[in-house]
């Protein structure tokens, strides 16, 4: 996804804003799964689930619940990025 975000940047940046819309599009549902709970929580969660990161997180934050979970993994399913 880096480089996709990547990429909308600079198509919005060079005034393509229809491509640079697609792309946000494609993955609008993840973004604003990825604040259901206080950043950096389901992003930490996330990429974990992708094998990013390990699966510690420290106080203050916790665990993302498990009601998101599923509906985050599904989403990273869909998009092929787990």
């Amino acid at each position: 996804i880096p480089k996709s975000i990547s990429a909308i940047c600079k198509n919005s940046l060079s005034g393509n804003y229809q491509k640079a819309k697609l792309e946000n599009d494609y993955y609008n549902d993840l973004l604003k799964l990825l604040f259901v709970e206080s950043n950096p929580i389901p992003v930490k969660w996330a990429l974990y689930k992708m094998g990013k990161c390990s699966k510690g997180i420290r106080l203050p934050l916790l665990v993302l619940s498990k009601e998101y979970q599923s509906i985050i993994m599904n989403d990273l399913e869909e998009l092929g990025l787990i």
